[in-house]
């Protein structure tokens, strides 16, 4: 997924090092209500390899659990170790219609259990014809 959001370049978002509100489904990005926009809503939320929507509209639910590399915050505070009771955290990557744009970040990562959150959803993708 990271690869696919930052491209080679190592950028901070899809479309770049910054990220302004109205250039993608995210926090403060309009004066309506949050509301879940069509992929193509918002072009300049695209990255290097032409995925849309990978900084706004909702996180992207990765095929890996969770796995805790460093301290986990909330604001300054640690945030309390989840227990789904079925094995683990599901991870969630890139931003949502009510997150700020500090955390649409190509590199962050987010958990959250399987039922926790709206702001999450499926990303369906398929290899080329041809490709393995």
């Amino acid at each position: 997924w990271e690869k696919a959001a930052r491209g080679v370049d190592g950028r901070a978002f899809p479309m770049g090092d910054t990220l302004i509100p109205p250039w993608a489904n995210v926090a403060q990005s309009t004066r309506e209500a949050p509301a879940l926009r069509p992929v193509d809503d918002h072009p300049l939320d695209r990255s290097p390899y032409g995925v849309l929507g990978l900084a706004g509209n909702v996180r992207d639910t990765c095929r890996t659990r969770y796995v805790r590399r460093g301290q986990v915050q909330d604001g300054q505070r640690l945030r309390p170790e989840v227990d789904v009771g079925d094995g683990g955290l599901w991870e969630v990557r890139g931003g949502s219609l009510i997150s700020p744009p500090i955390y649409c970040r190509a590199s962050g990562r987010f958990a959250v259990t399987p039922d926790e959150h709206s702001s999450a959803g499926l990303r369906l993708a398929r290899s080329w014809p041809g490709e393995p």
